[in-house]
């Protein structure tokens, strides 16, 4: 004989003889629907109405692409759109004689870096966000009227780099110059605070290139 049918039993959160199986299926909306299925696809997608909050952490990509591409091997000249040449050592001064003096700065390589890069979308608005740490190893070559006179080398370490600092004119505070090459320190340390130019135009194209890349 079959059992009546109890008036809960359609009922989502009934108890029932087989409380063992699952539930029914849960109605929802084809808006709810169509949320899903587009969360499931990744943040992009629902994030193309502009109304909600995207970020995504590029630590490991940025990282690389300053070592790699936007800053490892880069190089310029003194005096030039970078800065001007720093005083010779008098001793040196004295034995180059007054020749033109030209100043080969490169990025031999870059050391490290570490810190955070993340990429936000807000409103439709996007925005790059970073602080980073770098260490940067130098070669200075040296010309008195055309002629090579001396190769430097040596490391600069900058501790702390944000968006903001991207304003500044010069080499943040707290950044450290270390040369290879005695007698050349002042030398050194003057020619290397151009480098700030450089590293500003890598984060500059950093930003454009991960607003490029989340889009």
């Amino acid at each position: 004989m079959d059992t009546p049918k109890q008036a809960t039993d359609h009922l989502y959160w009934a108890r029932t003889a087989s409380t063992g199986a699952a539930p029914p299926p849960k109605k929802i909306s084809a808006e709810q629907a169509k949320q899903m299925e587009t969360a499931a696809a990744g943040g992009s997608a629902w994030n193309k109405s502009g109304n909600t909050w995207e970020e995504k952490r590029l630590n490991q990509w940025a990282h690389e692409l300053l070592k790699e591409t936007l800053l490892g091997g880069a190089s310029y000249e003194l005096p030039g759109a970078a800065g001007a040449l720093p005083p010779l050592p008098k001793a040196e001064a004295a034995a180059y004689g007054e020749g033109e003096q030209r100043l080969q700065v490169r990025v031999l390589s870059v050391e490290s870096v570490t810190g955070d890069c993340t990429y936000v979308l807000s409103r439709g608005k996007q925005r790059v966000v970073f602080e980073l740490q770098l260490k940067l190893q130098l070669e200075l070559e040296v010309r008195v009227g055309g002629e090579l006179k001396q190769i430097l080398t040596g490391k600069v370490t900058l501790p702390e780099i944000a968006n903001d600092d991207l304003d500044e004119a010069k080499l943040p505070g707290g950044s450290k110059m270390l040369c290879d090459q005695d007698g050349w320190k002042p030398y050194f340390e003057g020619a290397s605070k151009t480098v700030w130019a450089c590293v500003k135009g890598a984060l500059t194209a950093l930003v454009e290139q991960a607003k490029q890349k989340c889009a």
